[in-house]
């Protein structure tokens, strides 16, 4: 869901509103807000993160030391695929110069061999730990 969409929803008339993660609510306002927040905070917190250059999973790993989350294969492919569309509509909505902000991209040869160590990792169900990256 979009900035703008939130932004919408909460012009729209209505008896009901039937939110994908919430109760069916008749003021749909209040639970916008939350989320254009939460969006907002999010988006600064990329952009603070990557005031310096750094790679994809350094950025990862700042955003899971945030929200003091735990490293797991699931949460590190749901959470990398949000970080990705978070940085993708910052670069559709013009407020970093590149899909990967300020983050040094990645030579091919190493985004392979990371993505390969990713899944070997999955393959033999060990995740590894990223306390070096600190």
């Amino acid at each position: 869901m979009t900035l703008k969409t939130l932004e919408y929803i909460q012009t729209v008339d209505a008896e009901r509103f039937v939110p994908s993660h919430a109760l069916v609510v008749t003021d749909i306002k209040n639970l916008a807000q939350i989320n254009i927040r939460a969006i907002t905070a999010i988006k600064e917190k990329i952009l603070n993160f990557c005031s310096t250059p750094v790679t994809f999973e350094m950025l990862l790993k700042k955003i899971f030391d945030a929200y003091n989350m735990s490293m797991s294969a699931q949460q590190y492919v749901l959470i990398g695929s949000t970080i990705r569309s978070y940085l993708s509509a910052m670069y559709e909505e013009k407020v970093t110069e590149s899909p990967l902000g300020s983050l040094n991209r990645l030579r091919r040869e190493d985004e392979a061999a990371l993505t390969s160590s990713f899944f070997n990792c999955l393959r033999e169900r060990k995740f590894p730990s990223f306390e070096k990256m600190r």
